[in-house]
C-alpha cells in the first residue's frame, strides 16, 4: 500500500507515493490520524456507508465519501507515473473537483470501482409541454384512438360492420361505395 498522509489545516489527504492503494485503507489511516495527537480538531475528512451484513455472510459493500463539501480533497503525489486507486471512494459533492495534482508532476490516476449497489435515480417530473407540442399530442391521441376503434381494438367503442360493407363506430362512421370489383370506404364527417 501506499503511504499517506493528513494535513488537517489544508485538507489534504496526500497519497505520498504512485503505488496501488484502497479506499478502505486510506479510510483506516485517516482513523488512524484523528486518534494522534489532537488531530481530532479538524473537520472529518470522511463520511462512510455500507459493511452492514445482509445474510449469508454478505455484508453491504462499503463506501467511503471524501468531505470535499467540507474542503478535504486528495492530493496527488510527488512524482510522475499511475496510481491505481480500488474500492467506492466517492466525494461527498460530485459537483467539487475530489483530486488535486501537484505542481510539476502528473500522477496517472486509475479508480477501480464497484457499481453493483449503484442505483441510478431517473427523473419522474415530465417538463411542460409549449401550446403547439400539446395541440400536436392531443392530435396523435386522437388519431390513435380512432385507429383502435376501426380495428375494434377500442373497449369502450363497440366496432359494428355494416351490411353494405360500411364500418360504424362512437364517432366514427365509415361508408362503402362499391366502384367495379373494388370497395371504396369512405369516412363521414
Amino acid at each position: 500500500m501506499g503511504r499517506i498522509t493528513f494535513d488537517g489545516v489544508n485538507k489534504f489527504i496526500n497519497l505520498d507515493e504512485v503505488n496501488a492503494v484502497t479506499a478502505g485503507y486510506i479510510y483506516s489511516e485517516w482513523k488512524g490520524f484523528v486518534k494522534f495527537s489532537d488531530n481530532a480538531k479538524y473537520l472529518p475528512a470522511f463520511s462512510v456507508s455500507g459493511g452492514e451484513p445482509v445474510g449469508s455472510n454478505q455484508t453491504i459493500a462499503p463506501y467511503f465519501f471524501v468531505r470535499n463539501d467540507l474542503g478535504w480533497r486528495v492530493r496527488m503525489p510527488e512524482q510522475d507515473g499511475e496510481i491505481i486507486l480500488s474500492g467506492n471512494l466517492f466525494p461527498t459533492d460530485p459537483d467539487s473537483a475530489l483530486f488535486v495534482q501537484r505542481t510539476g508532476y502528473f500522477a496517472f490516476l486509475r479508480l477501480e470501482v464497484s457499481t453493483r449497489a449503484v442505483v441510478i435515480s431517473v427523473p419522474t417530473a415530465v417538463p411542460a409541454l409549449t401550446i403547439a407540442e400539446t395541440a400536436l399530442l392531443s392530435g396523435i391521441e386522437t388519431r390513435t384512438d380512432e385507429v383502435h376503434t376501426r380495428l375494434g381494438l377500442n373497449t369502450t367503442k363497440p366496432l359494428t360492420n355494416k351490411a353494405d360493407g360500411g364500418i360504424e363506430a362512437t364517432g366514427i362512421n365509415i361508408t362503402a361505395t362499391s366502384v367495379g370489383n373494388n370497395v371504396i370506404q369512405t369516412r363521414q364527417v
